[in-house]
């Protein structure tokens, strides 16, 4: 798979981009797998974390939308929750 990405990266490393005899691809795919394995960052711990936002984000959207069906919006904002 492929991905076009854009890096800002200091002098010192756009010199040693240049001159070094790996490309920066490489330098980026080395450097992903390892913050991947440092933070211990799977991509099904990823997809996980996804899957339970939207779990989330559907939990707020049914109890909003509870609050307006049941006329309480007032109420929940005097709480300043």
């Amino acid at each position: 798979m492929s991905i076009i990405l854009s890096v800002s990266v200091e002098k010192r490393q756009a010199e040693f981009i240049r001159d070094a005899k790996v490309s920066a691809s490489a330098i980026l795919q080395r450097a992903i797998n390892e913050m991947m394995e440092r933070n211990q960052v799977s991509p099904q711990y990823v997809k996980n974390l996804q899957e339970n936002m939207k779990l989330l984000q559907n939990v707020i959207q049914k109890q909003g939308e509870f609050i307006n069906k049941n006329g309480l919006m007032d109420n929940y904002l005097k709480e300043n929750v």
